[in-house]
């Protein structure tokens, strides 16, 4: 068999001769056939056999050909007819076409046309067996589908609905054939949808993923709970000719609406969802500040420090009370930030919590010349990194109250230790001024004998004095306070600098008048500060000048002066010395600030004699320029409402 599809040709022809050649010429062609010599017996031969050709005679004895075709193709529609005639004429041709035939053979033929006729018979049949089968495979499509597939005519009219129209609006595709598709638009979108629904633009312009709601049928076939559906709607218009022809006729719209109501409730339960933890969010977020804002006030209140630094040494976190003294250093390096250092500490204590998860508080002198005490505190941040959180206390107040302690101790072993000296000074001195005084009243009174003697009682009192003005400086400083004269104060205070201050060669003027008044104080506090003042002068003075020199000057000056309508002793101490830095000038009252090399000075000298003064109702304070001249100002009141015994 040349084709295997073909069950088989049966030839029809009433002449003996026409039927045994065309069954000849077929057999050869490779094609299987049986004949018959008329109409009647074709139909019997049908009943008993399958064929799929016929090709029949038109004019034969009783039942013609046309009469045979139609009978035959009632009762098996799948047959196709190749008719065979005799006729010349175009009409006779057009006729048989017309009635039913596939095609047709004007006799007479050779095998060649034959086979023509049957080949292209064969393959438009195979072509109409594939159609059929496309158009079944796209009907279950259709059919199965789980969107409303739809077709409108030009006047938004449905010509098919497909789909699961059915079970999605409860509507029956034949009971909406011929309505207007508004009728199942839900009201408040019709005027959406009313050049999309039935759009007439095709290609890129062409309706896409249109949201709409559709109505749902409320009755039979199928009643519904809610009355619209959610749909998502793509469409585009059909024409007879390409979309870029000009003169082109619209037939209509082809659509294709989705159910989109689950997604559409996934939506707005996913919306709702993150309305409430935005919510929750910001609440929580608002405590969080709110506890934050708390905390970090309780750490501004006490005026403790806490910064976060990582591994790399990098300050991440200040809080307002490191960033009011240092500055924002965020993002910087602790060391630079904090300490002014180049390079890393040596011992790093954060490298030391973060690998062993503790370290040991430490105290530090900062950029700012005060003391710190530093506890280390590891922790995992959010970012899986080891940190170290630092809670930075200021204990420069205790360290100075410490240092004024040890002094004070100092002082007391330094009152019993000139106590004990000034009794075994005392007892020679007295024996030394009272053998020169007999020498003397020995002698005649007059000439060489008695100015050794004098010589030697004079230099015995001053040293009895220098005794008892280091008596009186080591005395307990609790005494309380009385009245007296600055100039006095002054006076005890030179007693012990004023030979080194001369031996240095520096030029002392002192200029103190005796009608300055009393004032209310505990002397040996400012004999203390006058002392401290002196030293000072007379370093800065020797650092510029080490030996002697006419500018090498220190000049102390005493007047009155009146603050804010109270009055004041003024006492200035004025020296040529080196001077004090500009930037430092604010700082040099701080507690353990010093510009003096290491071992030299303690940075405590002035910060006692500012609270000194202060305590006493008064002001220390300072002018100066660097590398010329300084001077310390000591205004002390003349009555600060302090009681004195004999006040």
């Amino acid at each position: 068999m040349k084709d295997q599809e073909l069950q088989g040709i049966l030839i029809v022809d009433d002449d003996e001769a026409v039927e045994k050649v065309t069954t000849r010429m077929i057999r050869r062609i490779g094609y299987s056939c049986a004949a018959v010599s008329s109409g009647e017996k074709a139909l019997e031969r049908l009943q008993r056999e399958d064929f799929d050709i016929v090709i029949s005679d038109i004019a034969m004895t009783g039942m013609n050909g046309v009469e045979f075709m139609n009978k035959a193709k009632e009762r098996y529609p799948h047959l196709d007819f190749i008719i065979m005639t005799g006729y010349t004429s175009e009409y006779s041709y057009s006729n048989i076409i017309k009635a039913g035939a596939i095609d047709y053979l004007a006799k007479p033929f050779d095998q060649a046309e034959l086979q023509a006729r049957l080949e292209r018979a064969i393959k438009e049949r195979r072509l109409l067996s594939e159609l059929r089968k496309s158009e079944k495979r796209y009907s279950t499509l259709i059919e199965n589908s789980p969107d409303i597939i739809y077709t409108l005519d030009p006047e938004g009219k449905f010509t098919f609905v497909g789909g699961a129209v059915e079970d999605l609006l409860g509507f029956s595709p034949q009971g909406l054939l011929g309505r207007h598709f508004s009728s199942i638009v839900y009201p408040d979108d019709r005027d959406r949808a009313r050049w999309r629904f039935n759009e007439r633009r095709a290609g890129e312009r062409a309706t896409k993923r249109l949201e709409l709601r559709l109505k749902t049928s409320m009755g039979d076939p199928k009643p519904f709970d809610v009355d619209y559906l959610a749909t998502e709607l793509s469409a585009f218009g059909v024409y007879d000719g390409p979309v870029t022809l000009k003169d082109k006729t619209f037939l209509g719209t082809y659509g294709v609406a989705r159910d989109i109501t689950v997604r559409k409730r996934a939506e707005e339960a996913l919306q709702k969802a993150k309305d409430e933890l935005e919510i929750r969010v910001d609440e929580r977020t608002r405590e969080l500040r709110s506890e934050r804002d708390k905390f970090q006030g309780m750490l501004s209140a006490l005026g403790e420090g806490v910064d976060i630094i990582n591994r790399e040494c990098i300050i991440e976190y200040q809080n307002e009370v490191l960033m009011s003294r240092f500055g924002d250093k965020i993002g910087e390096k602790c060391h630079p930030a904090y300490m002014q250092l180049t390079d890393p500490c040596v011992h790093c204590p954060i490298h030391e919590a973060v690998e062993r998860d503790k370290a040991e508080p430490i105290e530090l002198v900062a950029a700012d010349q005060r003391n710190y005490e530093i506890s280390f505190s590891p922790f995992t941040d959010t970012d899986g990194e080891i940190k170290v959180i630092r809670l930075i206390r200021d204990i420069t107040k205790r360290k100075v109250l410490q240092a004024e302690t040890m002094r004070a101790g100092h002082l007391a072993a330094l009152g019993e230790l000139a106590a004990g000296v000034a009794h075994e000074i005392n007892n020679p001195i007295n024996g030394i001024i009272n053998y020169a005084q007999i020498i003397v009243d020995q002698t005649d009174g007059d000439g060489e004998e008695t100015e050794i003697p004098e010589r030697i009682i004079k230099e015995g009192n001053r040293i009895a004095d220098i005794v008892k003005n280091l008596l009186s400086f080591a005395r307990d400083q609790r005494m309380e306070h009385s009245l007296a004269l600055p100039k006095d104060i002054l006076a005890d205070s030179l007693g012990l600098v004023e030979k080194q201050i001369l031996k240095d060669g520096i030029n002392l003027k002192v200029d103190v008048p005796d009608t300055l008044p009393r004032i209310r104080a505990r002397s040996q506090q400012i004999q203390q500060v006058f002392l401290n003042i002196l030293s000072n002068s007379r370093y800065v003075l020797n650092k510029k000048f080490p030996g002697s020199h006419e500018d090498k000057i220190l000049e102390i000056r005493g007047e009155m002066t009146r603050v804010d309508e109270q009055d004041f002793v003024r006492v200035t101490f004025y020296d040529s010395g080196t001077g004090i830095p500009a930037p430092i000038l604010d700082q040099i009252c701080d507690p353990f600030f010093t510009t003096k090399p290491k071992g030299e000075g303690t940075g405590l000298g002035l910060s006692i004699s500012y609270g000194i003064v202060k305590d006493h109702g008064g002001r220390l304070w300072f002018q100066s320029v660097e590398g010329e001249y300084t001077k310390v100002i000591v205004d002390l009141p003349v009555d600060n409402r302090w009681r004195v015994p004999d006040a």
